[in-house]
């Protein structure tokens, strides 16, 4: 596999990875995440790290609780 195949391949692999990379800032988006810059920016400097990544990432899913007023 050589010529324009390859670089079609090449192209799909960068794709695919950039969407991995920016998938907990996708989340909360579609969640209305009230977290949500705090996703972006954990995920921008820090996402290229494991630890990064899944600390933007279970930001993205988490569920803000109101504290109870009693």
């Amino acid at each position: 596999m050589t010529g324009i195949p390859l670089f079609i391949l090449a192209v799909l692999i960068v794709i695919a990875e950039i969407y991995c990379y920016i998938t907990p800032y996708i989340i909360a988006s579609k969640c209305s995440s009230r977290f949500l810059p705090h996703v972006f920016i954990i995920n921008v400097f820090f996402g290229w790290t494991l630890i990064g990544w899944i600390l933007a990432l279970y930001l993205a899913l988490k569920r803000y609780q109101a504290p109870n007023v009693s």
